[in-house]
């Protein structure tokens, strides 16, 4: 987060919370799109039943940030740094959830191939 400390130890909480928000998302999200990929790395159709479903703590998280964010710009109204640590964050906030949506995307898509021999449809696609 940020180096210099604020007169405001609830403000540095604040920031410190956005930070490790964020953080958990994105922990998250890899944790599924490795677990969504592993039949095309593996090549074995029993690892789809492993696939994680949607991930409602991930959209929970994006929500959390966004509020966060929102509370950081009405009440503290940050400048440079923190200003654009908030910015920052309510982008990355964005992309991380469409992150998640595109490993759901990767599940169904694995999914629908699971009756197909997944070695054969790799060496046919070239992935």
């Amino acid at each position: 987060m940020t180096t210099a400390s604020h007169t405001s130890q609830h403000f540095d909480e604040e920031l410190t919370n956005l930070g490790d928000c964020i953080g958990t998302m994105a922990e998250r999200i890899v944790q599924r799109f490795t677990v969504a990929t592993v039949p095309l790395r593996t090549g074995n159709p029993g690892d789809i039943a492993a696939m994680p479903q949607d991930d409602p703590e991930i959209l929970h998280l994006q929500h959390l940030i966004g509020e966060i964010c929102d509370l950081i710009l009405v009440r503290r109204q940050p400048v440079a740094r923190d200003m654009r640590f908030v910015v920052a964050c309510i982008r990355i906030g964005n992309d991380l959830e469409r992150l998640h949506a595109h490993t759901n995307k990767i599940a169904a898509a694995i999914t629908r191939i699971g009756s197909r021999d997944l070695g054969e449809v790799m060496r046919h696609h070239g992935l």
